[in-house]
Order: structure tokens, then sequence, then C-alpha cells
């Protein structure tokens, strides 16, 4: 059965698991990339010592046993403690996830547009991006990323990202010249772009510098030919990315071992 949401024809286990198999990627390229990935055979990890991003549990099966198993290797210090689920498979286990001592901490909402049937503003005049591309903007970029967060990104992570355009493209916005605002595009194996860690420092907030960051990315896809641009938003972002074209699909699920 197809289901309608937004104007999305979703069928059940497509476009919501295309937007969280960007993301997983995503966290498989950055863990190769900065030597932090477990691949087990039931499941995915970044473990960064010094960053909170990407410290994820993520792609594991979609099995009672091993949601049961995992708390015993978190509680060993051998994963990190929070675990990355798509809703439909957050909603299927729920009770095996209580049961294990998975609590929800949060939920950011999976969205996806078509960039061949929305007309993308121009950029503030006001407003410049800078790719990054040096071990300097890579601490910047950590920097801004961190303040606009409230988590430590490191930034010699961000470094072992660079040079690698093809695949990952990460911007500094700079608002009348002084530093202001992040955010990047990884393009997956699949054809879609996605648009990751968009921020703006707390002074520069309510000056629309979130759908100035959106838009530069979303061109960035345009022009590898990326029709498809997907990410996850947090609640106050999701009125930005709506009035841009974005359409909801479904949600991912944090969850945190009690």
């Amino acid at each position: 059965m197809e289901t309608m949401t937004g104007n999305i024809t979703e069928t059940p286990g497509t476009t919501e698991q295309a937007i969280i198999n960007n993301l997983y990627s995503l966290w498989r390229f950055v863990g190769r990339r900065a030597g932090i990935l477990q691949e087990m055979p039931a499941f995915s990890a970044t473990t960064p010592l010094a960053s909170d991003w990407p410290k994820r549990i993520f792609a594991p099966e979609a099995d009672k046993e091993v949601f049961s198993n995992l708390p015993a290797l978190i509680r060993e210090r051998q994963l990190p403690e929070i675990m990355a689920l798509t809703q439909t498979t957050g909603e299927q286990f729920a009770d095996t996830l209580l049961a294990a001592g998975f609590t929800e901490t949060s939920r950011l909402q999976g969205m996806i547009i078509d960039t061949t049937a929305v007309t993308l503003p121009e950029n503030n005049p006001g407003f410049r991006f800078q790719r990054v591309a040096t071990a300097a903007d890579a601490q910047l970029y950590a920097a801004i990323a961190s303040a606009s967060f409230g988590y430590h990104v490191d930034g010699s992570i961000l470094e072992t990202l660079l040079h690698q355009e093809d695949k990952i493209r990460l911007f500094i916005g700079y608002q009348q010249d002084v530093p202001s605002s992040c955010g990047f595009i990884y393009f997956d194996e699949d054809g879609y772009a996605g648009l990751h860690m968009i921020g703006t420092l707390p002074e520069f907030r309510g000056q629309g510098l979130a759908a100035e960051v959106t838009v530069q990315l979303l061109k960035e896809g345009i022009q590898l030919g990326r029709t498809k641009c997907v990410l996850h938003a947090s609640v106050a972002g999701e009125r930005v990315y709506t009035r841009l074209g974005f359409k909801a699909v479904k949600q991912v699920i944090n969850y945190k071992l009690a």
C-alpha cells in the first residue's frame, strides 16, 4: 500500500529508508576516513574519543536479539551510548528497546526535496560562502558547529574529510565577512544528496542564515546533478526547510541506554 506524506508518495520502507541511508552512509564515510568505524555483522558504530560527533550506533539489524545484546557492549564501553533508528523500526521494536533499557532522547524529522520542482531564491548579497579547504578552515567549522549545536565537534575529524569534493563539501557562511554559520552536503552511492550540520551561531540567529546555507547546499547538489536532497530537521529547522520546498516523511529517533 502506498501512503501520502506531504506531497511525497511513499511505499513503506522506501523513502524513509533512503533518507536515513544517506545518514548511515555519511557516518560510515566519516568513520572510515577518521579511523573510528566499527562494522559488525549486525550493526555499525562510530566511536570518536574526543568528539560528540559522529558518535552513534547505527544501521542495526531489526532483530530482538540484536537490540537485547547491545546494552552489555555499551556498559563495557565498547560502543557509544546513543543509537539512531528509523521511526518505523523504533515503533516496531518499542517493547524490546524498553525492556533492554533504551529510552528515547530526541527525534529529528526526515525531509526530502525534488529540486526540479522548486525555484530556489538567490542568496543575500551580504552573505557569502567559503568552502572548507584547509586545516584552519576545518577547525573554524568545528568551532562554529560546536557553538551552534551545544556539543563538541572535533576539527581533526573534519580535517580527514578535506579534498573529497566528489563525496562531501563543507562550507562556512560569512555574514558581512564575519563567520556565522556552517553546513555540508554529502553525496551517497544511491544518488541522494544529504544536507547535514546546518548551524548558526547564537548571536546570528533570526537573520535567515539557516535558509541561506540550505540554498547554497542545494545549489551544490544541483551542480552535481543530484535532484533528490534529504535532511533531518529539528522542530525549529523544519519550518525553514518547509518554506524552501522540503516535504516531511518520517522521523529518525535517537535512543540512549538508561
